[in-house]
């Protein structure tokens, strides 16, 4: 795998972890089975090889757009990386977040590379792969909903 993809991915991935952290704030670290924010830093830092206070700045970025006790940074507008990872994962619940999360730490890059690519890779057709992904996501989601009532059968 060229050295310039993998550092993309890991730098998606980060930014990933930094939106669910500030998203899911106090429930990511009980998810996580940490008790405090300086540990999530550190976990995600070694999983990840980056700073610790860089992925506490990637959670930070988010902060402004959910509704927690930070206000991270509010005063900057956000970037386009930023952007497209709010409008990709903000349908997604929070338990398939927290499983995300879970995946790109243990460096599960078979669950994650389709995700990942689709949110690393700017261009038109990436946006277009990310949009169809999140559209299957949702369709499974409302299938497994309503299932029941959609093929007839019900519990006993």
């Amino acid at each position: 795998m060229p050295e310039n993809l993998q550092r993309q991915r890991l730098e998606t991935g980060a930014l990933v972890v930094g939106y669910v952290m500030s998203r899911l704030d106090t429930s990511y670290l009980s998810g996580r089975n940490l008790t405090a924010w300086p540990q999530a830093f550190a976990e995600a830092s070694e999983a990840l090889g980056v700073a610790a206070s860089s992925i506490r700045f990637l959670r930070d970025e988010f902060d402004p757009v959910h509704d927690n006790s930070r206000q991270g940074w509010h005063k900057r507008p956000m970037y386009p990386s930023r952007l497209r990872v709010i409008d990709e994962l903000q349908e997604l619940g929070n338990d398939a977040l927290l499983e995300l999360a879970h995946r790109i730490l243990q460096r599960d890059d078979e669950s994650t590379n389709d995700a990942i690519d689709s949110l690393a890779v700017a261009n038109g057709v990436a946006h277009n792969v990310a949009e169809r992904l999140l559209t299957g996501r949702r369709a499974e989601e409302f299938f497994l909903e309503r299932s029941e009532t959609i093929i007839g059968v019900h519990p006993d």
